[in-house]
């Protein structure tokens, strides 16, 4: 009763504000239920003028960025990449740049591990932990893989101490371009506040990327109802 109650005032809320003269129009996440939560939103944009922007606050994660976007959103907001880098986590891609390399280690805290791997399907998560199983990396996939997404490296782990590599092969961004997964880990270690300045940046660029490849979609007219990262 609770969420539909919420429901009917966004939407009566949308169709208010679709009869007043201004630029632009900002739906907050969290006045969207947890569930079922695209659905509504495409309700609210369609309700909306053509031709201004949409702006949602409040994104979750990279799948939530994703779904907003395949709804119509213009603008969406990213600063769950700064909650991630205060806790050591940073975003990997989930398709190798590199064919020598068949997958990026991934290391997730305990407390964000039962629910990632619950969306991992059992053959991927196998292939995954049997080619790094030698560097003793736990791998897990967040659930955001599921829409074509990234996996999260946990900038915490012990078995990065040793790891003289940047976060992910091929990555131009500064952090990996300059500095190691064992450097980023000691910083983390020894509570150093370039630590999560340095994932950051680097969370930063991963999804710079992903959003230009979803704005070279969208110009390309291509659908982005059916679109893989």
């Amino acid at each position: 009763k609770q969420w539909y109650q919420r429901r009917v005032r966004v939407l009566k809320s949308a169709q208010i504000l679709a009869t007043r003269e201004v630029e632009g129009y900002v739906v907050e996440r969290a006045a969207l239920p947890v569930k079922g939560w695209t659905h509504l939103l495409r309700k609210v944009i369609s309700l909306l003028p053509p031709g201004r922007p949409v702006y949602m606050f409040g994104a979750l994660n990279e799948t939530e960025l994703i779904d907003a976007y395949r709804c119509g959103c213009h603008c969406v907001d990213t600063s769950f990449l700064s909650r991630y880098a205060t806790q050591g986590l940073a975003l990997i891609s989930s398709q190798p740049q590199s064919s020598a390399v068949t997958s990026q280690p991934v290391a997730v805290d305990e407390k964000f591990g039962p629910s990632l791997a619950d969306a991992v399907p059992a053959s991927k998560a196998q292939k995954s932990e049997k080619s790094d199983a030698k560097r003793g990396v736990k791998l897990v996939f967040d659930s955001m893989v599921e829409a074509g997404g990234s996996r999260i490296m946990d900038l915490k782990d012990k078995s990065l101490v040793r790891q003289f590599v940047g976060f992910e092969e091929g990555c131009e961004c500064f952090t990996c371009s300059r500095h190691t997964r064992a450097y980023v880990h000691h910083l983390f270690n020894t509570n150093e506040m370039l630590g999560p300045t340095l994932v950051s940046l680097h969370n930063l660029h991963h999804v710079r990327g992903l959003v230009k490849r979803i704005r070279e979609a969208v110009e390309s007219g291509i659908d982005l109802t059916d679109w893989k990262v």
